[in-house]
């Protein structure tokens, strides 16, 4: 029986173009919030791919960079990512362009399926937060934009995110962002206002 089981896993990831390697999934951990994701990354820009080259085991991408958060110049920018599902290797198309978190790793630019790169058509949220963490750690008045987001984005994740920016720059509406906070009906906003109040 578990000769038969095995066979037609087999089978299944040959109907579907895979080799049984290839059909085993990518386990990622969670890659968090667009902040620390920034924080981490050793670039991080939105571009389109303008090409995609190389084999099973790597495949280089090509960029033409048109927003930038970190690390990469407007231009064109080379990223490298497995060729494998199972390495955890994202999947490029040529003409497509994506929001790209990589880091650095033997002098190239790398990325995952695991990271937070991906289609940059539903990103509005996400490039707004970037921005927000961008203006905030240089300029004072981002605090307002940040407050109103802490309190107004329907995404609960978003206003996590504008709680915890604002607790760690501190400031002076402190006050009515632990209110919003203690007051949001989503414990992902209460918690990460609790976790980044304590110090």
């Amino acid at each position: 029986m578990p000769r038969l089981r095995q066979s037609m896993m087999v089978l299944a990831a040959l109907s579907l173009g895979l080799t049984p390697r290839e059909a085993d999934a990518c386990s990622c951990g969670w890659s968090g919030m667009p902040a620390d994701a920034l924080a981490h990354a050793t670039s991080v820009f939105e571009g389109t791919a303008e090409s995609v080259s190389g084999d099973f085991d790597e495949r280089r991408i090509s960029f033409l960079v048109s927003r930038r958060w970190k690390g990469a110049s407007t231009g064109s920018v080379e990223v490298r990512t497995s060729g494998q599902g199972p390495a955890c290797g994202y999947r490029f198309e040529a003409g497509t362009r994506y929001l790209v978190y990589a880091h650095e790793h033997r002098g190239a630019l790398h990325t995952s399926s695991c990271s937070r790169t991906k289609r940059a058509d539903h990103v509005e949220m996400e490039t707004r937060l970037l921005d927000a963490v961008a203006a905030a750690r240089s300029v004072e008045a981002s605090y307002e934009d940040l407050v109103r987001a802490s309190r107004e984005e329907p995404v609960p994740e978003t206003r996590a995110e504008a709680i915890r920016l604002l607790a760690e720059l501190r400031g002076p509406h402190l006050e009515k962002v632990a209110r919003a906070a203690l007051e949001d009906p989503e414990p992902v906003v209460r918690r990460e206002f609790a976790l980044h109040m304590q110090d």
